[in-house]
């Protein structure tokens, strides 16, 4: 008899195989979490113990009339391969070799840097708030439609089988697909300049977070007009219009904001190959404490993550 696989449930928000960067010889990184307190913690975690949420993007059964759907149907078939493409095309960049990318990785990446601004579980729950509301004023909409008692009777026996805040729900996940998908933002994405700024020489670590993605300096989200993401702690991916040329000078006060933007977010995790208090990075925690959180004695066990 074959055995049946278990739908998956951590879903991760920002995947394993970026996190893994900011890993050290004993595969962990710095994690700083910003504690309902206002304070920050810090401790040592595995990527994979990390930036997830269970059934973050499951969806849910509806009616009992209506097919069954697999509910990790979004994370195995949109961000399972959308995330294992990206990470060939991640290392790709990182080697040295990679840009400009063949249209089809470069296609690639585009949807995962999108990604990257649609799957975090804040903008999710912004949306969760608002769809109970949007289906309540369709099934409004449909009643009004209705010309007589009997069909509307039949309306509502059909809404009493149905979980419309389920729906609603599921509505969200499937337009965060569309989102991600959008062709117009993924050919604006490719037709704005890419390059790879090395920081190496620097006294600076680029750190990452749970919201890695940084547009515009972080001065606004749209539209985007510039965007950053830190590949490793010493390189910074840029994305810019095409038309213009950036300076020595400015890339370095890029490379700054970046970090800095990371440190004024609404994130609830900052991560980082060191320590916030060793070597040239020192800086770093004297910001974090200052915007992200104050600071709490160090701690040894994975951050407590959020649940569904």
């Amino acid at each position: 008899m074959g055995s049946t696989s278990q739908p998956s449930r951590r879903h991760h928000y920002v995947p394993q195989f970026y996190l893994r960067q900011w890993a050290d010889d004993d595969s962990k990184l710095w994690c700083y979490k910003r504690e309902r307190s206002g304070k920050l913690s810090e401790t040592q975690v595995a990527p994979r113990a990390t930036a997830f949420q269970e059934h973050l993007y499951s969806v849910r059964d509806t009616a009992p009339f209506l097919p069954e759907r697999t509910p990790d149907v979004i994370e195995g078939q949109f961000f399972s391969p959308l995330d294992n493409a990206a990470s060939q095309v991640f290392q790709k960049i990182l080697s040295g070799r990679g840009l400009p990318l063949p249209e089809t990785e470069k296609t690639t990446w585009a949807l995962f840097l999108n990604s990257l601004l649609e799957r975090d579980p804040r903008t999710l729950a912004t949306r969760d708030e608002v769809a109970p509301a949007v289906a309540e004023k369709v099934l409004a909409e449909l009643r009004a439609r209705c010309r007589s008692a009997e069909s509307r009777a039949r309306l509502d026996d059909m809404i009493g089988r149905v979980d419309y805040m389920a729906m609603a729900r599921n509505s969200v996940r499937e337009h965060m697909v569309r989102e991600i998908r959008d062709g117009d933002v993924i050919e604006y994405f490719k037709k704005k300049s890419w390059t790879i700024v090395d920081v190496s020489a620097e006294t600076l670590e680029l750190i990452t977070s749970d919201s890695p993605a940084v547009i515009n300096c972080g001065h606004s989200k749209s539209p985007v007009h510039m965007l950053t993401l830190a590949l490793n702690p010493s390189k910074l991916f840029l994305m810019q219009p095409a038309a213009e040329t950036i300076d020595e000078e400015t890339l370095k006060a890029i490379v700054v904001c970046h970090n800095l933007s990371l440190l004024e977010s609404d994130g609830q995790f900052l991560y980082s190959r060191s320590r916030l208090e060793d070597g040239p990075i020192i800086k770093l925690r004297t910001a974090a404490e200052l915007y992200f959180g104050r600071s709490t004695e160090t701690h040894h066990s994975p951050p407590e993550q959020s649940g569904d």
